[in-house]
């Protein structure tokens, strides 16, 4: 489904650009520089060419072999998951260099369930490779796992070790749902428990010369308080301590009931925390210790059994089952329009990244309002959707970008579609602000939320240019014209005027809350002040609806809509994923930008060189990607 990017009111078009006059002035004798930086040139253009060529063969190719050469699933065959980079919430956040779609954990999730009850399917395997999986992501696996095992078939997870230069924790908090965990000889178990450490440079600083200007409300804010305060305040230490304690409490209840652990027994082996392969064996944190070759094999007869042929039996990568069974699925969506049995269709839209406002600032098409509220306005004027499932992951970011996404929103319920937003690793501060007007918030356990709040500022330079002996000269022309400047702190009127806009966006984002929530305003107050909360507190405190992943918030959209569940709809998945040649194209945009850049950089050489610089932009613009005299940057 096409979406509408929004566009500014202010939008006006670029001058057409100006002919650079030509000149015959003979050239001075050229020496070393010119001819390196022709040479370096060169090697780029040809390196840029390379990689273009291979990413539109690696295009082209992939195409071919999905189209004309799929494979498809042997009856013997075991689910294999090389957990080597840690899954996305989106393919586009891999960004353009990225020619084979990532695994999501959406696509995970799916495909374990879609294995639970595919005969081909005997089990399942996951060699734990490295990858930092963040704990929302981490919970909604399980979940799956665990679902997985149900219909019987065997779920093994394999490790060198699990947690070897660090603590554990985390792969161990995932191992514990499978069925028997296995670790290489010599491998090694750190299960040493959660802990943090948070730097606080104030004091840095004030040796430098440089001043935080910064503003937070209200006292649990602590974005800046590792530059602003020489150590860890009362209220943030109590929102620390009390977010920390409530993950680990919910870890080890998991492993311990997995594992069947006493809680008791098992504090006491995370207290040891480090172990060697057979301290982890005799400790039961680790199963069986064994090669991973002889686990293929073991697993590869098991499935035979004693009659079978071990070589009929195949390991299938999750990545291509996950394509085999899209595959699938498209198919019979296609067939059941023919048929005119359509589900009701759900706008799968994700919001993904440090929220900002325009789409430039955001690659990806994830986090900016431009894109996000476009897709939301695109969903809402689609008379075929009538559900919007808003998936969150971010920290936060622009309070007016934020505003125009939850605008958005405001306008989707009011034509009568239902908003159900579901929270991955965060949704905190802005990520919050867009979600307090949904219909239904689901998070998981691990969600970071809440943070309402807002902090700024600017840092005060003065001090530390006269250490270092420079001085600024400045000219302005209002009393206030300086409010920005970093080379002096904020004056009275300046600093009372930023207060002010400070006041209003924690005011406003306290009565959307309360609004959104259905709460009174002291009420909201009471849980905001800057305060972040795992997904457990934020249920306590009345910030989320419900616990559970984005497979919940779907089946509570399939519910809502007169269904069981998420397969009595049917998911448009916005924004859609980038083909490869979109991505090729979007590293050539890249490339162009970079083009833009020496147009800059060309003003602090000589004039020689800046016409080797300028040849190479003039190139660019011959083909068509480039205006070289429509640069956004300027030096000033």
């Amino acid at each position: 489904m096409p979406y509408r990017p929004r566009r500014s009111l202010f939008f006006k078009a670029r001058p057409k650009a100006v002919e650079p006059q030509k000149t015959t002035r003979k050239r001075k004798r050229q020496g070393l520089l010119p001819f390196v930086w022709k040479s370096f040139k060169m090697l780029c253009l040809s390196i840029g060419f390379m990689i273009v060529v291979s990413g539109i063969t690696g295009a082209l190719f992939s195409n071919l072999v999905l189209k004309e050469g799929r494979v498809g699933i042997p009856q013997e065959s075991v689910l294999l998951y090389e957990l080597v980079d840690a899954p996305l919430e989106h393919p586009n956040e891999a960004g353009p260099y990225a020619f084979e779609d990532p695994v999501t954990i959406r696509q995970l999730t799916t495909a374990l369930e879609d294995a639970k009850t595919d005969p081909r399917i005997n089990g399942l395997v996951l060699s734990m490779r490295g990858g930092r999986v963040n704990l929302a992501h981490i919970q909604e696996l399980r979940a799956a796992v665990k679902d997985f095992r149900t219909s019987g078939k065997f779920a093994y997870i394999y490790a060198t070790s699990y947690g070897e230069m660090g603590s554990g924790l985390g792969q161990y908090y995932l191992a514990s749902a499978f069925d028997k965990i296995f670790m290489q000889p010599i491998g090694s178990v750190n299960v040493s428990g959660l802990f943090i450490e948070i730097p606080y440079a104030r004091a840095l600083l004030d040796k430098v010369g440089i001043e935080p200007q910064i503003e937070a409300r209200k006292e649990y804010k602590s974005v800046f308080s590792s530059v602003t305060d020489t150590e860890i305040t009362k209220p943030v230490k109590e929102m620390m301590t009390a977010l920390l304690k409530d993950i680990n409490d919910k870890m080890l209840a998991d492993i311990a009931e997995d594992r069947s652990f006493l809680p008791d027994y098992l504090q006491r082996v995370v207290d040891q925390g480090l172990f060697t392969d057979q301290q982890a064996v005799e400790k039961q944190l680790v199963d069986e210790l064994i090669y991973k070759d002889d686990l293929s094999d073991r697993v590869k007869q098991n499935v035979a059994g004693e009659d079978g042929d071990v070589d009929d039996v195949r390991f299938v990568q999750i990545d291509h089952y996950i394509a085999e069974m899209t595959h699938q699925r498209r198919e019979r969506a296609l067939a059941a329009i023919k048929h005119q049995q359509d589900k009701p269709s759900v706008a799968l839209i994700y919001a993904v990244g440090a929220i900002v406002e325009s789409a430039d600032m955001s690659p990806s098409g994830l986090s900016s309002a431009d894109d996000v509220a476009g897709m939301i306005q695109a969903a809402t004027e689609d008379e075929d959707i009538e559900a919007i499932v808003l998936r969150i992951s971010s920290p936060g970011g622009s309070p007016v970008a934020s505003e125009t996404i939850r605008r958005a929103i405001i306008d989707a319920k009011e034509e009568g579609k239902i908003v159900i937003v579901s929270m991955g690793e965060m949704a905190a501060s802005g990520g919050y602000w867009i979600a307090a007007n949904a219909d239904y918030i689901y998070a998981l356990p691990g969600t970071l939320t809440g943070s309402i709040g807002v902090a700024g500022g600017k840092f005060s330079l003065g001090n530390m240019w006269s250490k270092v002996g420079v001085n600024w000269a400045s000219i302005g022309f209002s009393e206030n014209a300086d409010l920005w400047s970093f080379n002096q702190p904020f004056s009275a009127e300046g600093r009372a005027r930023f207060e002010n806009v400070i006041d209003m966006i924690y005011d406003a984002f306290i009565a959307r809350v309360a609004e959104g929530r259905g709460m009174s305003v002291d009420d909201a107050e009471q849980v905001a002040r800057g305060r972040v909360w795992s997904g457990y507190q934020a249920l306590d405190v009345g910030l989320v609806d419900e616990l559970g992943g984005l497979n919940d918030a779907l089946d509570y959209a399939g519910n809502r809509l007169g269904g069981e569940d998420r397969h009595d709809i049917r998911v448009v998945m916005l924004p859609s994923v980038k083909t490869p040649f979109e991505r090729v194209l979007q590293m050539l945009e890249g490339q162009v930008r970079a083009g833009q850049g020496l147009h800059v950089l060309g003003q602090y050489i000589s004039a020689d060189d800046q016409r080797q610089a300028q040849a190479l932009l003039e190139s660019l613009q011959q083909s068509g990607k480039i205006n070289i005299h429509q640069s956004p940057l300027y030096l000033r």
